[in-house]
């Protein structure tokens, strides 16, 4: 846990002077942060040595830092005049996301007897992040350069 911890914070500060340097949308990076996620996630399961266990914790620390930081930064590029109604909306959902998900969790963990389905669960959950935000994201991306090339 040290290392995922470690990592978690490290990657804070890291992500947040990034964010002062470039140009990138909060909703790019958390979308990318997701992606390797679930990857580290699935590639997390496949082995149990102490090592590959550090190494992967450590990987899954480094993305969820920035995963809870730019969620709060993605709600304010959307809603930057509505931010706290919009914020506050946030948590409510999310806090009742997290009592029944974790309940329907446990129920999975308890009829299978394996932590690792439980694990893939999860991991398809936020498969369902990507997979609805990509193609919006790409949608928005084309119809500003349509825009773009329209007013020109």
């Amino acid at each position: 846990m040290t290392v995922n911890f470690t990592a978690d914070l490290a990657s804070r500060l890291c992500f947040t002077l990034l964010m002062g340097v470039t140009n990138v949308s909060s909703r790019v990076l958390f979308l990318g942060c997701t992606f390797i996620f679930m990857v580290v996630r699935f590639v997390f399961t496949s082995r149990s040595d102490y090592w590959w266990i550090m190494v992967t914790s450590g990987c899954l620390g480094a993305m969820r830092g920035p995963l809870y930081t730019f969620i709060a930064l993605v709600i304010d590029e959307e809603y930057p005049q509505q931010f706290p109604k919009a914020f506050s909306f946030y948590m409510v959902i999310s806090g009742i996301t997290a009592f029944s998900v974790g309940q329907i969790l446990y129920f999975i963990g308890y009829m299978s007897q394996n932590d690792e389905m439980v694990l893939h669960v999860l991991t398809i959950l936020l498969l369902v992040v990507v997979v609805t935000w990509a193609p919006e994201m790409l949608y928005r991306k084309i119809k500003s350069i349509k825009l773009l090339s329209g007013n020109k």
